[in-house]
């Protein structure tokens, strides 16, 4: 369901503030998902921003499972000419950021070249980017690895 509810809203199709106006009227206590969906709306209404594929849904899932603390979906990181680069799943404090390589967005020439581009001035910044893709979910305890082993390093 949280999939479905971030690609609502990142499209726009909703707003959290209907939902919980809607689970007002007709949300009532016996009814199949209400309870999911208002854990939802609190948790997005407490500040996290919604993910923008059903990957990074995955990712986050894999890495609570594994013990690791959700990381900030869809950091903006300022650079020095005023632009923002988003990261899809970050750790902040560590300078980590996790990409999630979905064909859909990735796949092309130029969005292939856009995302290196803006890897390498993430990287001039400090930041260490790691990549993963579908396939990569088959590893869940090698990619929680691979996280905890940059998050625990001394940043700085």
């Amino acid at each position: 369901m949280r999939g479905a509810l971030d690609d609502a809203l990142v499209r726009g199709l909703t707003t959290l503030g209907s939902l919980s106006r809607t689970l007002g009227r007709a949300g009532g206590h016996g009814r199949a998902g209400t309870t999911l969906l208002r854990d939802l709306i609190v948790e997005l209404q407490a500040g996290r921003a919604p993910t923008e594929s059903p990957l990074e849904d995955r990712l986050v899932d894999q890495l609570r499972r594994h013990g690791l603390p959700a990381p900030v979906r869809q950091h903006e990181v300022a650079l020095p000419d005023g632009s923002v680069a988003r990261i899809d799943l970050a750790y902040p404090d560590r300078l980590l950021g996790i990409e999630a390589d979905g064909r859909v967005w990735h796949s092309g020439r130029s969005d292939f070249s856009r995302d290196r581009r803006r890897a390498n001035r993430l990287a001039a910044l400090g930041w260490t980017l790691l990549r993963y893709c579908w396939a990569d979910l088959e590893r869940g305890r090698d990619v929680a690895d691979e996280v905890v082993g940059l998050r625990d390093r001394k940043v700085g």
